[in-house]
């Protein structure tokens, strides 16, 4: 199994590592125990695509899930994460046929 940033934090709380690359919204929950040191540099963002498979079953799932993310965009950036779509893939999604 891969580990993911929200995995890593709580080794770091525990003592279990000494210290991890994480997303700063992961730290959150244990500010208490962590210290963070942001990176400053525009290289280090990350990007969340999404995508959903040709071969799915569910042909109006992308529209489905843009419109539950778009919803949530405050929430989002509440958090700590920047919301970013494509225009061409809002136009796209938003002009598909419902």
């Amino acid at each position: 199994q891969t580990a993911t940033s929200a995995m890593l934090v709580p080794t770091v709380a525990t003592g279990s590592v000494d210290a991890a690359l994480a997303y700063a919204t992961d730290t959150k929950a244990e500010s208490d125990k962590v210290d963070t040191i942001p990176i400053d540099s525009p290289a280090a963002q990350a990007v969340q695509p999404f995508a959903i498979a040709k071969s799915s079953n569910h042909k109006n799932l992308d529209r489905r899930f843009y419109r539950t993310i778009a919803r949530a965009r405050q929430q989002f950036e509440d958090a700590g994460f920047h919301f970013r779509l494509e225009d061409s893939v809002i136009k796209t999604l938003e002009n598909a046929k419902q």
